[in-house]
């Protein structure tokens, strides 16, 4: 993966075009972008041909404050959409601002942190895209992750981009994507491999307390983890570094089962059985994630069902790994694609273990 970002980043320093994959969408697109300090005429016009014509340049927030750039909508509608700023042209220099160096001029312009809000009009021609503050780990898009491929390259944070379309001028599919990434020699990306470089790079979680915690399958080490609005615990036996797979469940929260011992799930039948394959193998690690409330849900919202782990949870799981000195996994739960996300977040995962003999399907 680093050998793919390292390529990309190359490209974008010597103003090529790179081919990025929205994979983290609900429906995949191709997003073709240039490093909007080195945009020229001639990685315009490829932007331009490849696409409908309509050329965004990704920057972040305090950029375009600073340059007076306002919102195109009255107000964010949401935490996945496109905040897109009114469209603007540089004032001196360019002609009707539509041709491909008028607007790899505007674009450059963009970028450069001498650019003052005078040296803008508007309306114009190339459209600003506010880039979320906390990059890809608070919105995993396009614009997130072509402003973070930038920075890793040296660059300043800032991206031209454009949609890619197939022969008839429709979004183009993976067919169409492929044949274009292979007919003009792009590096592809994908946006889930910006997160996962993101996520290696930069805590998630923070250590806290350690203690020694007796139980009914032996003494463990409990550890407490915190940083993204809840409190996480680990409970660790054994040397857990090396190259040998680990034992490893990952439990989510569960007040009606792990608590209350609720018999709409099998939450806490799987909890015990986890601490007792660990207590067995002699080493392991279980990784109890909690769950954050959202605003009005209450703890009797919980006694209903179940939690349902967050799209993060393989990222918190592997954090707590990785601190663990955990480097290879063997999943102990009865859902092998609950370990999914792990190799992606720099855990490699040698196998599943089921951990009840006859599982029972979750009623909540």
């Amino acid at each position: 993966m680093a050998d793919v970002l390292g390529t990309a980043g190359a490209e974008l320093v010597a103003g090529r075009p790179v081919l990025l994959l929205d994979d983290c969408a609900d429906v995949p697109t191709g997003v073709l972008l240039v490093a909007a300090e080195r945009v020229d005429a001639r990685a315009m016009a490829f932007l331009v041909r490849e696409s409908s014509g309509i050329v965004c340049v990704a920057m972040t927030g305090e950029r375009l404050d600073a340059l007076r750039v306002p919102p195109l909508a009255a107000r964010d509608a949401g935490p996945l959409t496109s905040a897109f700023g009114v469209a603007v042209d540089l004032k001196d220099g360019i002609t009707t601002g539509i041709s491909a160096r008028d607007r790899a001029l505007t674009v450059r312009a963009l970028a450069d942190p001498a650019t003052r809000p005078a040296d803008l009009v508007r309306p114009g021609h190339v459209l600003p895209l506010r880039a979320r503050g906390g990059g890809v780990l608070e919105r995993a898009r396009p614009a997130e992750a072509a402003v973070e491929l930038c920075t890793s390259a040296g660059l300043a944070p800032a991206a031209a981009l454009a949609t890619a379309v197939d022969e008839a001028g429709e979004v183009a599919g993976p067919a169409a994507l492929a044949a274009l990434a292979e007919r003009a020699a792009l590096p592809v990306v994908r946006v889930s491999q910006v997160v996962a470089a993101r996520r290696r790079a930069t805590p998630l979680l923070r250590a806290g307390a350690s203690a020694t915690l007796p139980t009914a399958h032996g003494v463990f080490r409990a550890l407490g983890y915190a940083g993204d609005g809840a409190e996480h615990l680990a409970l660790a036996r054994g040397d857990l570094t090396g190259p040998a797979p680990v034992p490893v469940h990952v439990h989510t929260e569960c007040v009606a089962g792990d608590v209350l011992g609720s018999l709409r799930c099998t939450c806490a039948a799987r909890l015990d059985a986890a601490l007792a394959a660990i207590d067995a193998a002699g080493r392991g690690v279980l990784v109890y994630l909690r769950t954050r409330a959202a605003p009005g849900v209450g703890p009797v919202h919980a006694l209903r069902g179940c939690a349902v782990p967050g799209a993060d949870t393989a990222a918190l799981a592997a954090h707590v790994l990785r601190d663990l000195g955990v480097r290879s996994a063997l999943l102990l739960g009865e859902d092998p694609g609950d370990g999914a996300g792990l190799p992606a977040s720099g855990i490699a995962v040698a196998g599943h273990r089921p951990l009840l003999a006859t599982p029972a399907a979750d009623a909540g």
